[in-house]
């Protein structure tokens, strides 16, 4: 089930559920306890260190979740996080190797230096 990566990125359906969970005001452990799994498969698949549920388990969360298969597929297709630019930027630097990150600094410092 597990996604093991020194890169890792989550699912569309695993940042959905999340979200959901937030919204529900849910903390993982109690989404858990509910579903039937461990908090720990809960903050890995929120993560993308681990599979989004399918089947039983999918029903299970949804279901503790307030909503069913049809309305979670339907708010996948038109799903958009409210993140910022920041907050996505940052999160892509802490997936990016030293390589990427230097690479991203000199389109940075150019671009910039354009604007000068």
């Amino acid at each position: 089930m597990s996604l093991r990566t020194s890169k890792v990125l989550p699912s569309k359906e695993g940042r959905l559920l999340r979200k959901l969970r937030k919204d529900k005001k849910l903390s993982m452990r109690s989404l858990a306890q509910a579903v039937g799994v461990t908090d720990s498969y809960i903050a890995q698949m929120e993560t993308g260190r681990a599979n989004a549920p399918k089947g039983e388990t999918l029903y299970r969360m949804l279901m503790a979740l307030g909503t069913n298969e049809k309305a979670f597929k339907e708010r996948l297709r038109n799903f958009k996080e409210d993140r910022t630019d920041a907050e996505v930027i940052s999160d892509l630097l802490k997936r990016m190797n030293e390589s990427d990150i230097k690479m991203f600094r000199q389109m940075m410092e150019a671009k910039l230096a354009v604007g000068k």
